[in-house]
């Protein structure tokens, strides 16, 4: 099914105008076997269902001399963890490839956003999210910073930091994860002690990197879970928030390991204009 033929599926023109310009990330995960997928704006239809805010006109495997990309949806796809509502799969035509367009904030194979971002990219209100599309361990939190960030993977470090040990032996969220989300925002966050690409997450944050390194140095000597979820979220209070956050969130996780490159898609809008796919200075994400 083309374009033409799932307008009534995609959102139109009109969204375009209020999204203004619409980004999207391509998260390239570049171990052998895995695939490449994109990270993509959703918008509302008319019925208030989440439907990509747009095709894109190139697909993960296009290179230079390519000829066009004929892109098209093919199909949505019911997810049980990650976005709670079908997820928009594409084709393109030319390279004989199908890749499933995620949701801003979700990357591939995750259970939660990576980001306190909604699926058309724009900032999650400070409020508990809502049944439809909420991980299944976030709790009400006070806070702004806290329950923006529960409404992410990183709920297990919001609990922490409130004394919430997640159970050791019942069914759902488990002790160990949540101790491994506390040493991955550590790591995220260039915390750890060795952590690379501490310059580029300074840089992403907005954080001064000696600041960082300090925090590194203090976060080491930090022993109860509840202390360390309670530091990480006092570097998540000085990250600059705005509509790069989950760029430059996704930058700073490429920097330090947590995933593949990243790459930026930028889509103006559906008022015109052609997309353009480019892997910028830095990893690839501005500033701001």
């Amino acid at each position: 099914m083309g374009f033409g033929a799932a307008g009534a599926l995609l959102v139109r023109a009109g969204l375009g105008a209020c999204l203004g310009e619409a980004v999207g990330i391509i998260s390239q995960f570049e171990a052998a076997g895995e695939e490449t997928v994109r990270d993509h704006p959703y918008a509302p239809d008319a019925r208030g269902q989440w439907r990509p805010a747009a095709l894109p006109v190139e697909c993960p495997w296009r290179r230079a001399k390519d000829p066009p990309c004929r892109i098209g949806f093919d199909h949505f796809r019911a997810r049980k963890t990650g976005p709670r509502f079908p997820v928009a799969v594409a084709e393109c035509r030319t390279h004989d490839e199908h890749f499933t367009l995620y949701p801003s904030g979700h990357i591939p194979y995750g259970r939660e956003r990576v980001a306190p971002v909604a699926p058309d990219g724009q900032p999650l209100k400070a409020q508990p999210p809502a049944a439809e599309d909420a991980p299944s361990t976030a709790r009400p939190a006070s806070g702004a910073t806290e329950q923006a960030w529960a409404q992410t993977r990183f709920a297990a470090v919001v609990d922490a930091a409130q004394g919430r040990a997640w159970p050791r032996d019942s069914p759902g969220p488990y002790w160990t994860t949540q101790l491994e989300r506390l040493d991955e925002l550590a790591l995220l966050l260039a915390l750890s002690p060795s952590a690379p690409g501490r310059e580029l997450v300074s840089r992403h944050l907005g954080i001064p990197e000696l600041k960082l390194r300090d925090g590194a140095r203090c976060y080491q000597g930090v022993a109860g879970y509840r202390e360390r979820g309670d530091w990480l979220l006092s570097v998540l209070r000085q990250v600059r928030r705005g509509q790069s956050l989950l760029e430059r969130i996704l930058a700073c996780g490429a920097a330090v390991g947590l995933w593949g490159a990243v790459h930026f898609w930028r889509v103006p809008g559906v008022r015109g204009g052609v997309p353009s796919r480019q892997l910028l200075p830095g990893l690839g994400l501005p500033d701001g």
